[in-house]
Formats: structure tokens, C-alpha cells, sequence
């Protein structure tokens, strides 16, 4: 588990309810440099997945490290690439729209020119699961920034009571 998934949790355990259960489910290293080949295998992942946990009669929470693009910057540690703003403004455009096309192929082509985003796959599952639930879901993006070499989203997904 790592940053991206670590800070949302403390929101969610940080209540005065009972803490919820916790289940981890992790991508293999390969992320880092064949995450492009993973798509339709992370498809099938988040489309299993989500017919499992729509099966169960409980309220579930996925929380996925949205670490966009780490290229935004000359001086950071992966250097700059033109491709990182356009990373992150698909991931964006995604997560408001939760148009598939904007993360399975605007993203995944700026992840192969080099936005080196750890989070890409973690969203390829969520996209994946929201084959099964985009027609009656809503998105909404909560921020879209990369205030130093990296990006993050914040975003939310889920029934219209959202």
C-alpha cells in the first residue's frame, strides 16, 4: 500500500463508526514498464471484481492511488515529458465523463510516450468495473493538479446518491 491509497484510508477509518474491513489488492511491478500491455488484463480484473462485490450485501469502498503522470517536471527525479499534461488531463476528463476511450486509449498512449503514472493501472481496474456499473453511476472530479512532478486526482464514482 502505498501514499495514494494510504491518505484517502485515514479518511475513511478516521470516523466514529466501527473501522471497516480491509482488503489489499495490489498490481504486480510490471506497472512500471508494461502497464500499456496490462490494459485488457486490468479490464478483466476490475470487470471480475466488480461482479464479485456487486454480489455481496454490503457497502464497499474502493480506494485506488490515483498518482498521475510523474514527468510534469525537468528537475524532478523521472524528468520532464511533453506527454504528462495530456496524461492527466484524460485521466480528468475520465474520471468526470467516465468515458472509457479517455483512460483505455488517450492515457494509455501517453503513458507509453513516458507520463510514468504508478496509478494508471489502479484506474484501468476502476474503469474496468465501471463496465458494469456505468449506466446507473455518476462521477464527479474533486481536483486535477500537479503542484510539483507529479499529478494526482481526486475523484468519486458511485450511485447517483453520491
Amino acid at each position: 500500500v502505498g501514499w495514494g491509497e494510504v491518505l484517502p484510508w485515514t479518511y475513511v477509518t478516521n470516523t466514529s463508526y466501527d473501522p471497516p474491513e480491509i482488503v489489499v489488492l495490489s498490481v504486480p511491478y510490471s506497472r512500471y514498464n508494461h502497464s500499456v500491455e496490462m490494459v485488457p488484463g486490468l479490464l478483466g480484473l476490475g470487470r471480475a471484481l466488480a461482479k464479485r462485490l456487486d454480489a455481496l450485501s454490503r457497502r464497499i469502498i474502493y480506494i485506488v492511488s490515483s498518482d498521475l503522470a510523474h514527468t510534469h517536471q525537468a528537475s524532478g527525479p523521472y524528468g520532464f515529458c511533453d506527454c504528462a499534461e495530456k496524461f492527466d488531463k484524460a485521466c480528468g476528463r475520465w474520471a468526470s465523463t467516465m468515458e472509457s476511450s479517455y483512460i483505455r486509449e488517450e492515457a494509455a498512449r501517453e503513458q507509453g510516450l513516458g507520463a510514468m503514472s504508478c496509478g494508471f493501472t489502479g484506474l484501468v481496474v476502476l474503469d474496468g468495473m465501471l463496465d458494469l456499473f456505468r449506466d446507473s453511476w455518476i462521477s464527479a472530479t474533486v481536483a486535477n493538479y500537479h503542484p510539483t512532478y507529479y499529478g494526482m486526482l481526486v475523484a468519486k464514482f458511485g450511485p447517483p446518491a453520491l
